[in-house]
């Protein structure tokens, strides 16, 4: 039978080894310390970048906050005031000045006539200028009749001097 080669565990039979975990102090080496600084340098910038952002939030919540107490204030009133345009009734026979809701009809303001407001002005209304549609039309009418019809009557003469025009016989 051959022979087994003894082993150094065949040799001492009566030894075990393990490996076994603990916390101990580690010396850093160069490349130790420039990948630490790599990441602090990489965690500082995210930090950064987040505080901005966290600011920005803060400021929308705030101004969120701001617009959440003004519409409670609003529906606890029933209503806001708002810019809008109000009829005005100028009776110079009575000589008032009215001013009602436009959509309560109710009389916000109402006075006697300024002695400037009582004079009725002669050019406060401008002259109407007929809108693109009713120029077409009018214009299509005069050409309907031939073109001629465009002419003045001194255009129509320029061409056609007097002493130019045949006599008649």
């Amino acid at each position: 039978m051959p022979r087994k080669k003894k082993t150094e565990q065949d040799v001492q039979p009566d030894i075990k080894t393990d490996i076994v975990k603990r916390r101990l102090f580690h010396e850093f080496t160069e490349d130790d310390v420039h990948i630490l600084n790599e990441k602090i340098a990489e965690l500082t910038e995210k930090k950064e970048k987040f505080s901005e952002e966290a600011k920005t939030v803060a400021a929308i919540v705030k101004g969120t906050d701001g617009e959440i107490k003004k519409a409670l204030a609003a529906k606890a009133e029933g209503g806001e005031e708002r810019e809008m345009e109000c009829p005005v009734i100028i009776n110079y026979t009575a000589g008032t000045y009215t001013v009602t809701h436009p959509e309560t009809g109710v009389v916000i303001e109402s006075r006697p006539l300024k002695a400037e407001e009582r004079q009725q002005g002669l050019f406060d209304e401008e002259p109407k200028q007929p809108d693109a549609a009713e120029q077409e039309a009018a214009l299509a009418e005069e050409m309907a009749d031939g073109p001629e019809d465009l002419l003045d009557e001194q255009h129509a003469e320029e061409e056609c001097p007097a002493e130019e025009t045949p006599e008649e016989v």
